[in-house]
This record gives structure tokens, C-alpha cells and sequence, in this order.
């Protein structure tokens, strides 16, 4: 019987999970757009310290 149970537990978790990431996948895109509009544009007369130009 506590075989059982554990197993039902564990199945349980396991369909959590699975919901829970293709909740997030799903979300990503979303999140990304997001981050991407809430950028701040670089200081006025920053330093750019990256490789290459900023515009790449």
C-alpha cells in the first residue's frame, strides 16, 4: 500500500512539473518581448565597453 502511495506521489510531481514547464515555455516569448521594451537606453555620453560597436 505505501508503494502505491508513493507512487501516486511521485506521478503526481511529475504531471506538476511537466504543467509548470509548459506554463513557463509558453510565457517566455511574452517575457522576452517585455525585457526587451523595458531596456534603458545607455546614459548620454556612456562608454561603450563591449565588443565591437553598440549597434551590433
Amino acid at each position: 500500500m505505501a508503494h502505491k502511495v508513493l507512487d501516486d506521489l511521485f506521478h503526481d510531481t511529475l504531471k506538476d512539473i511537466s504543467h509548470a514547464e509548459r506554463r513557463i515555455l509558453k510565457a517566455l516569448p511574452r517575457m522576452a518581448r517585455g525585457a526587451r521594451l523595458r531596456m534603458p537606453a545607455p546614459a548620454p555620453g556612456a562608454a561603450w565597453c563591449g565588443r565591437g560597436s553598440p549597434g551590433s
